[in-house]
Order: C-alpha cells, then sequence, then structure tokens
C-alpha cells in the first residue's frame, strides 16, 4: 500500500536512521522509498540489502515453512549464545574457519562486505551442533539451573532436592554426549531410578549364560574396595577380566547393561563413580536375579547373536 511506504520513509526519518539494512525482498520498494526521501527534501539513509534466510526445503523462512520463534527454541533447549552465534554465520563468515565466536569477537570481525549474496539455508542439525559445542563449554553449576527443573518435571526429582554436588556431577557425565539441554536430563534417567527392564537385543549379548556368575564376582569386589572412584573400579574390572582369561569388554557391557538398563553412555567407570556403591551394588544384585530367573531363554554360548 503506498501509506506503508509512506510511514516507513517518515518514521525512519523521524528515528533519525542513518543505515537501514534488510533482505533483499526489499530492493523492489528501495527506488520509491528514495524517491519519497528526495520529495521531502531528506537525505536518505545508506541501504544494503542481504539474502533472506531459506527453509531446508528450499522458500524463504517462514512459520509455514518450519521457523520458530526465539521462545521455541529456548523452550527445546538451545543456549541463547549458541543461537546467536549460529545465527550471525547464516549468510556472513569471519574470513576464516572460526564457527564458535563470542559477541566480541563477533563484532570485531564483522562487515558488509563479508556478507555472501547467496541466501543461507536454516540448517537444525547445524545448530544442534553448535549448542553441543556450547553445552561442553558451559560451566556445570550453570547449566545445573537449567537442568533441574527438568528432573522435576520428569518425576526424578522430588521436593527435596539431592546433594547439589552429586547434581552437577551428573551433568557433568552427560553434557559433552549432548546437543540440547534436554538429551541431558532424558539420558541421565537412569541416574534416579534403576533400571525396570533391559534392552532385548542387548540382553542376547551381553547376559549370556554364565552372566549371573560374573556379574556376582564384579558386586563382590565391588563390596570389597576401600574406595569407590574412578581408578580403584577400573583397575578391578581390568583385573578381573583377565583372571577370567576374558577381554575387558566382555565385563564392562554386561556391567553397563546391569546399571543402567542401555548399551551406551558416558565412560562405565566415571558412571559408576557417580552412581555411588550402593546404588551400583543393588543394581548388579538385581542383575544377577533377573538372570538366573531368565536362564531357559538366554542364548547358548557359541549361538549367533549379533
Amino acid at each position: 500500500f503506498p501509506t506503508y511506504h509512506l510511514a516507513n520513509v517518515v518514521d525512519d526519518h523521524e528515528m533519525a536512521i542513518t543505515h537501514v539494512m534488510r533482505g533483499d525482498e526489499w530492493i523492489a520498494s528501495t527506488p520509491r522509498h528514495i524517491i519519497l526521501y528526495e520529495a521531502f527534501g531528506w537525505t536518505p539513509p545508506v541501504f544494503a540489502h542481504m539474502p533472506v534466510i531459506l527453509a531446508p526445503g528450499g522458500g524463504k523462512l517462514s512459520k509455514r515453512k518450519g521457523a520458530a520463534s526465539v521462545m521455541d527454541y529456548q523452550r527445546g533447549g538451545i543456549l541463547p549464545e549458541a543461537l546467536f552465534n549460529f545465527l550471525a554465520l547464516l549468510g556472513w563468515n569471519p574470513g576464516d574457519d572460526r564457527e564458535i565466536m563470542t559477541r566480541d569477537e563477533m563484532a570485531k570481525a564483522f562487515s558488509l562486505e563479508r556478507i555472501t549474496p547467496k541466501a543461507a539455508v536454516f540448517d537444525e542439525q547445524k545448530l544442534e551442533w553448535m549448542n553441543g559445542q556450547y553445552l561442553a563449554r558451559r560451566p556445570v553449576a550453570s547449566l545445573l539451573s537449567d537442568v533441574l527443573p527438568l528432573w522435576r518435571q520428569a518425576g526424578l526429582v522430588g521436593g527435596e532436592t539431592p546433594d547439589p554436588a552429586w547434581l552437577e556431577s551428573v551433568v557433568a557425565l552427560f553434557k559433552d554426549r549432548s546437543r540440547r539441554i534436554g538429551e541431558i536430563a532424558e539420558n541421565s534417567r537412569y541416574c534416579f531410578v534403576d533400571p525396570a527392564e533391559y534392552d532385548p537385543a542387548l540382553v542376547r549379548k551381553h547376559f549370556r549364560p554364565g552372566a549371573e556368575s560374573l556379574l556376582a564376582s564384579i558386586a563382590e569386589a565391588f563390596a570389597a574396595l576401600p574406595a569407590f572412584s574412578l581408578q580403584t573400579l577400573e583397575d578391578t574390572v581390568r583385573e578381573l577380566a583377565e583372571r577370567q582369561g576374558l577381554s575387558a569388554g566382555k565385563l564392562i557391557h554386561p556391567i553397563r547393561l546391569a546399571v543402567s538398563g542401555v548399551g551406551q553412555g558416558p565412560g562405565l567407570f566415571e558412571l559408576l563413580e557417580v552412581l555411588g556403591r550402593e546404588t551400583v551394588l543393588r543394581r548388579l544384585a538385581a542383575a544377577v536375579t533377573w538372570v538366573k530367573t531368565h536362564a531357559g531363554d538366554l542364548p547358548a554360548t557359541g549361538e549367533n547373536h549379533g
């Protein structure tokens, strides 16, 4: 509408705008705006037109094509500094291979000349990767305030908050392996709740006949440790594997399954130390009972279980 273009020019002039940077879809309107400035006898601002951000499937990013608000990304576990960094690099680069940059670094490196003429694509996977980089760099104490409400929401932490130092150790275990804050809360669930079941595919691999005696031997060795620390736990498992004539993995994988119910996660010995002796022994005992109860369903030694 003509009234829009008039209001645009008058409003910018009244606000003493000296530079206008906007999407390149406004190029066609710029001559009209310059004519209006001249008609009023005003000096036009400096205009710069930049490529728009495209949706992954093509076309301008919009709500109909997957765009979200800043608050949506916050609720989705994206850190503010990661989103800022990601957006700054859409259609601009500092002239080198840097990707993770502070605001001050970006401000010092920024120039209009380095804005690319080609439209950038909003890549959610790249945003998640960058968020993971910021999560890894973020101090554990500052992340706890973001993760704790999610644990409460999931019913993992009740009214009485556990030892903050222990909660920080849980965050530290998972933050380097997560790309969103919510993943820290979700993936650490077994730190709060004993496994109710075990992954069937992993059971076929790691809870073989005889696994109950191995797990019982491990529990006995763990119970006798003078200190339940990362180093003593690792030394104990590797020594026991050597005495049994097994590779360390033949013990590590069953232990992980017994104490977590899953087959991957943070380093096993770091996990055991955080869980603590009492929890680890309880879960190993439960796994021994489970294997004995389901012994008839387990594949025989030598059976193909790939």
